[in-house]
């Protein structure tokens, strides 16, 4: 009824998809034991990555995080006021994402240059997420939450860009609605080991054993 009311149907895929990708990710934290950086970061990275494209996206990601990462260790010489800093650092990243576009289109990449403006500050601001991941860690800490992050949601990514996946929710939403709800509430009943936990507690017990 919607897409017959002009709606379009990418939106509302995409709408519908968001919860599936909220409940994929906690389900990945809260049942397997992966622990990435929040929920709402993951899934509105897989998102992104499904409105540009899985590996387009990806591509464009790192090269923000790489921009991201040189503006700030070149900013720290300046001594700006917190807000005049972000805002420069903000127009060096626009700079590369323009950048990264130009080079894109000489040299014939469209996947790249036919990305949509939302998707592209969803990239801009996540990347900034990350970079603040560093602050009060360790190296390796931080490497290993953006590691896991952009892994679960590229994997989010895959599962709500496969097509029957899309057909389903296009065709009964009310039965994934009401099941991503239900999945919701049984997942946060849990309250077990999870599956990273059980592996490697097996693995102590079966130490324990043979010793």
């Amino acid at each position: 009824r919607a897409v017959k009311q002009g709606v379009p149907a990418n939106t509302l895929v995409l709408i519908i998809l968001f919860p599936l990708a909220v409940t994929l990710v906690a389900a990945s934290r809260h049942l397997i034991g992966i622990r990435g950086t929040g929920i709402l970061t993951p899934a509105l990275l897989a998102v992104a990555f499904l409105a540009t494209g899985v590996w387009a996206g990806f591509i464009l990601f790192v090269l923000i995080l790489a921009v991201t990462i040189l503006s700030r260790s070149l900013l720290k010489n300046f001594r700006l006021q917190y807000l005049p800093r972000v805002a420069l650092l903000l127009w060096f990243v626009s700079a590369g994402v323009l950048s990264v576009m130009f080079v894109a289109g000489e040299w014939g990449y469209n996947n790249l240059t036919s990305i949509g403006i939302f998707p592209i500050l969803i990239l801009m601001l996540l990347a900034e997420t990350f970079i603040d991941l560093q602050s009060g860690r360790s190296s390796n800490e931080a490497r290993t939450l953006i590691v896991q992050t952009v892994g679960l949601a590229i994997i989010t990514s895959l599962i709500l860009g496969w097509e029957p996946v899309q057909r389903a929710v296009i065709l009964w939403p009310e039965m994934i609605f009401l099941g991503l709800a239900i999945t919701d509430i049984f997942m946060g009943k849990y309250t077990g080991l999870r599956l990273s936990e059980y592996l490697l507690f097996g693995r102590v017990v079966k130490d324990d054993e043979e010793e």
